[in-house]
């Protein structure tokens, strides 16, 4: 059990180190950037996490997708920063971080907000029983599936680990790299293809027994969003699958008054 300082700068570690072992009584650990942090997450318990933001904190984090990925939002979150402006104070606090500290590191009032949230609820991702929801579907942690009142859908543990991430951004794009990172820990050029074929397998899943689908947006990344029945009977024509290039790519076959298309009869629903 301990607390990690993500920083890189050793000063700060060793300031931070002495008061918190003293007071807390909690090994310190230091992780110099996001990877090992990660890495050290996954192998040892953790009490609470100090991260520190250089200048600007965006709209998400690997820290804060592997604490979903993983259901750890019990896991306080503390990003403290020296010029940290406002609406990165507000991304960091929507992001799920319990507190947040701006100026210059003072380790007194560091100390006063880790013992406070460690020894209250950290407020995290908004989920209903520890599980994730979006409409009616249910992605349900202890039988890693999508349960809805009519189906349950089994997923393999990279398909849980990818709806995860979209059922904690409902509507809104994750980015290829932020998926890769959260998943594999490494860069997407390398896992490019992998995550390809694992979106490919999850879309099938959804889109043959839900009304869920993941939307592609080229350049950007992937969304899940939820559509109607009517839109889902429009969306889920007939379907094949092709390789290009080594890739998988999947089309959408549609009738129209029974004519082919004059593509060769092939036309490429929107966003996928």
């Amino acid at each position: 059990m301990c607390i990690i300082i993500c920083t890189p700068n050793d000063k700060v570690f060793q300031e931070l180190e002495f008061i918190l072992e003293r007071e807390i009584g909690l090994r310190c650990v230091l992780c110099r950037d996001t990877k090992r942090l990660l890495r050290y997450l996954t192998q040892y318990s953790v009490n609470l996490v100090l991260l520190e933001v250089a200048t600007t904190f965006g709209t998400s984090h690997p820290l804060f997708d592997w604490r979903v990925c993983h259901y750890r939002q019990d896991l306080p979150v503390i990003v403290f920063g020296m010029r940290l402006a406002y609406d990165s104070m507000v991304n960091a606090l929507a992001a799920g971080a319990s507190d947040i500290v701006v100026g210059n590191t003072s380790s007194t009032e560091i100390l006063v907000r880790s013992k406070r949230v460690l020894g209250a609820p950290v407020k995290g991702l908004d989920t209903i029983d520890g599980n994730l929801h979006i409409g009616p579907y249910t992605l349900d942690q202890a039988s890693r599936a999508l349960i809805t009142e009519q189906v349950t859908i089994n997923l393999t543990s990279t398909e849980f680990a990818l709806a995860t991430i979209f059922f904690a951004n409902p509507g809104r794009v994750v980015s290829r790299e932020r998926i890769a990172f959260g998943i594999w820990k490494k860069d997407i050029q390398i896992v490019s293809r992998t995550l390809e074929q694992h979106i490919y397998k999850l879309r099938s899943k959804f889109a043959l027994q839900t009304e869920l689908r993941i939307v592609t947006h080229y350049s950007e990344g992937y969304k899940v969003v939820l559509i109607s029945g009517t839109e889902n009977a429009r969306f889920i024509s007939l379907s094949r699958t092709c390789a290009v290039d080594g890739f998988i790519a999947e089309r959408k076959m549609e009738h129209r008054g029974g004519a082919a298309n004059s593509n060769g009869g092939i036309s490429v629903a929107p966003g996928l």
